[in-house]
């Protein structure tokens, strides 16, 4: 397996995600992902297999100290295969290199894979924000850096 990763842009990170089975009926335009990112830290990772991307992960400073970890995903013919642990390990090194001492990151209750990924990489729930189907709760998980 040839896998790396490599930075991206905002576009490139549009794209991709737009393709994930879990963001398409809502994905992002790139006029979102420039907007969010526009005068902000951030950093936008890819993983390259064979010259595809298979993986993408966006993040950007919500304070001096503290790195948002906005948006991600792997494709799912490349899921299990420790996509998501590199680019995790890739964006929290550079955060840690930046100054930044915690990473934060939202899902929803019913991302259950993303949940226990998140509790593997030694995340901490930190606050739920309740919506009218459980299964849509917001769900606020933080790691020191």
């Amino acid at each position: 397996m040839d896998l790396s990763i490599k930075s991206g842009t905002p576009e490139e990170a549009a794209h991709f995600l737009s393709t994930i089975p879990e963001f398409a009926a809502d994905a992002y335009p790139p006029e979102k992902y420039r907007a969010r990112l526009l005068d902000k830290p951030h950093l936008n990772l890819l993983a390259v297999a064979n010259g595809e991307t298979v993986g993408c992960k966006v993040g950007y400073a919500l304070s001096k100290d503290c790195f948002y970890s906005w948006m991600g995903g792997v494709h799912p013919s490349w899921r299990r295969h420790g996509v998501a642990d590199m680019l995790a390990e890739q964006q929290e090194a550079w955060a840690r290199n930046q100054g930044y001492t915690t990473v934060r990151f939202k899902t929803r209750n019913h991302c259950r894979a993303m949940l226990q990924f998140a509790l593997r990489r030694g995340f901490n729930i930190i606050a739920v924000e309740p919506r009218a189907e459980v299964s849509e709760n917001r769900i606020w998980l933080e790691k020191s850096l």
